[in-house]
């Protein structure tokens, strides 16, 4: 699979997004709640932060939305780009293996941590007032043989999270993976393939998966050699387009019912009616829009190829899979001891935060660099071997 790396660039930001959701959660649930009850900082500051556009920087669904989109195109572009054969089955077994070692890695390492009772989210959640989240999490019996269960198939096949509660997203992850391979093997090559896009994004409008169709669509666009009239239309050179499909990517992104009053309006009683969830459908909406915006801005795609952001996007994957429990042991773990020594909530949520996530970037590089690399080396050594 070729590397992409503006794409690459835009997952490591997804993923920051992705941490900073997760770290105002649990420290300014006044913030994420919209609730005058638990702030931190100055009412009005913590009303004017849930608000759009300032949750954007937040915005953690929306960024796992842009995690989707970006698997499906980038699972696809090879196919498209090369107009290559494909076998359904290595590609799944590649797969799994590619996301399974890291997977197993961070639920040993977060086994380790509540068998040593190194998690101190719940105490301090008393002091944050996350009671609603941060609270939550970790509570359970420390059992070696259901982290076993898990890495193999628990996590994927039934989207367990106990030790790591960012680990929702995987099953999603395996099974849109598998959507997108099935796609490709058996519509790929179809002259009506777009027709039946458009069918598939109905019958999974109701889910996360309909990102990886999004994503897929995108990489075929964008990617194959077939003409069709409709392809000028996603050709934007007007930065005016551009600018405003970034501000409506932004307002969809942020959607949140409870939380933002600019939003209220949006609440449309036919989603109801139709049981699609609305945040999800604006989220993903919001990510497609971002994707376009930036498969056609060469500004944005040499901004996202930096040295920085190629850096986050080579570690994304670990520091989304390490940043919660860097949360809720390091990170809590400083802050206790900070504001026990008198220090002020925000200085002391600014001082573990700032130390924390320095320790989350470089653990994340080790675990790159020795656990994910070889991941895939082993997923194509697997599928090199038995699947010649």
């Amino acid at each position: 699979m070729n590397k992409i790396n503006y794409l690459d660039g835009l997952r490591g930001l997804a993923a920051l997004i992705v941490v900073f959701s997760h770290y105002v959660r649990g420290f300014y649930p006044g913030v994420y709640e919209n609730n005058p009850k638990k702030v931190h900082l100055q009412p009005e500051i913590e009303y004017y932060f849930s608000q759009f556009p300032f949750s954007m920087f937040y915005a953690g669904n929306y960024a796992v939305c842009i995690f989707f989109i970006l698997s499906g195109y980038v699972l696809s572009y090879k196919f498209f780009k090369y107009n290559g054969e494909f076998t359904l089955i290595p590609a799944i077994v590649k797969r799994y293996f590619r996301l399974v070692i890291p997977i197993f890695f961070v639920l040993i390492m977060s086994y380790v941590f509540v068998e040593m009772e190194f998690y101190f989210n719940k105490e301090v959640s008393d002091i944050t007032l996350s009671s609603r989240w941060l609270a939550l999490l970790w509570q359970i019996e420390p059992n070696f043989w259901d982290v076993i269960n898990q890495t193999i198939y628990g996590v994927f096949i039934f989207g367990k999270e106990s030790y790591n509660a960012v680990l929702w997203t995987l099953k999603y992850e395996f099974y849109g993976s598998i959507l997108v391979f099935s796609i490709l093997a058996f519509l790929g090559h179809s002259n009506k393939r777009f027709f039946l896009y458009l069918i598939l994004g109905i019958v999974f409008i109701k889910t996360y998966y309909i990102a990886f169709i999004l994503g897929v669509f995108l990489s075929d666009v964008y990617n194959s050699k077939t003409d069709y009239n409709f392809k000028k239309f996603f050709i934007i050179k007007s930065k005016s387009i551009l600018c405003f499909m970034f501000l409506l990517s932004i307002f969809f992104g942020t959607y949140d019912e409870k939380r933002s009053n600019i939003h209220q309006y949006l609440k449309w009683g036919l989603f109801d009616y139709l049981g699609i969830n609305q945040a999800i459908f604006f989220h993903i909406i919001a990510a497609f829009l971002i994707m376009v915006m930036i498969l056609n801005s060469k500004i944005l795609q040499k901004t996202f190829e930096s040295t920085p952001f190629k850096f986050l996007g080579q570690l994304s994957y670990s520091i989304y899979l390490l940043h919660l429990i860097f949360l809720g042991s390091l990170s809590c773990y400083l802050f206790k001891l900070f504001y026990k020594f008198g220090i002020s909530y925000n200085i002391s949520f600014l001082y573990s935060f700032i130390l924390s996530f320095t320790a989350l970037i470089f653990i994340s590089y080790l675990m790159y660099k020795y656990v994910d690399l070889n991941g895939i080396r082993f997923s194509k050594y697997l599928t090199g071997k038995f699947f010649k």
